[in-house]
């Protein structure tokens, strides 16, 4: 996924992104990386540990979560002094993520906000929302970019400038 410059997005946000973005497509299964943890010198273990807040966030919404992460050109050097593969291991390695039993109204399931609890147990949630906004359906290909209206109301995927039409 993008980093957004405007808003800018956090790197936890960017996960929970990802995350929301995979439920959204009905995907049962995420196979993730050291995301930003070479080129970027993300550090290995807060990445890992951002992780485990998103995943505890998506309890129950997937199957099965893998991450396939490498030592880079960065391992051993002062930055990355342990590589990716033994801070991701030591962190994740057999976490084994339940549902919670207790829901909290405005607390958090998945890539929805819990608005209330009625009288005979249903929850209420919060439509799907990225950076509080919801997702455009037609997404880069939005025939309505350019009108400001519209872009107040959904997120687009950013579009490289840099892009030509034939590309």
């Amino acid at each position: 996924m993008a980093a957004y410059r405007d808003p800018e997005l956090t790197k936890e946000k960017m996960l929970e992104n990802i995350f929301a973005i995979a439920h959204h497509h009905k995907h049962d299964c995420l196979v993730l990386s050291a995301f930003g943890c070479g080129a970027f010198k993300n550090p290995p273990e807060h990445v890992a540990l951002l992780f485990i807040s998103v995943i505890y966030q998506y309890a129950g919404y997937y199957k099965t979560i893998y991450f396939a992460i490498v030592d880079d050109h960065n391992t051993g050097n002062r930055i990355n002094p342990d590589g990716n593969f033994l801070p991701f291991k030591t962190i994740l390695d057999g976490l084994n993520v339940h549902p919670p039993t207790i829901i909290r109204v405005n607390g958090v399931s998945g890539p929805n906000r819990i608005l209330n609890k009625t009288s005979d147990g249903k929850l209420n949630l919060s439509d799907l929302c990225i950076l509080y906004l919801q997702p455009c359906q037609y997404g880069s290909k939005c025939h309505d970019l350019k009108n400001p209206q519209h872009n107040n109301n959904y997120l687009h995927p950013p579009m490289c400038s840099y892009q030509d039409a034939t590309s």
